[in-house]
């Protein structure tokens, strides 16, 4: 469990600052510069929690895990990837069927 305490703050860190962007966006008189910065930083932080969602799909001995997993990847409109990346990626690794794997030249 202490392995996944991490994962679920940053989680928690990234709905949290989406939510709070939402809302200064929408309450708040910024400048259009701010909101750029504003939504790039949303965005980078997004980004940055695919990596966490991975980690969390690959639990599947946990719904919870596998299920914050597939909304956090829905968050970037990547949700299909998680069990695509489970079970054909894994399944089929360094074959010619994986579409992960790069061909060889």
């Amino acid at each position: 469990m202490k392995f996944k305490l991490p994962l679920y703050a940053c989680l928690v860190l990234d709905w949290s600052f989406t939510y709070y962007v939402i809302y200064v966006l929408v309450t708040k008189d910024i400048t259009p510069l701010n909101q750029a910065i504003m939504l790039f930083a949303t965005g980078l932080l997004g980004a940055s929690n695919i990596n966490v969602a991975h980690e969390l799909g690959h639990k599947l001995n946990s719904e919870l895990d596998y299920t914050l997993s597939m909304i956090t990847m829905a968050k970037c409109l990547y949700a299909y990837w998680v069990p695509e990346h489970l079970h054909g990626h894994h399944k089929n690794v360094a074959t010619p069927i994986d579409p992960a794997t790069s061909r060889k030249n």
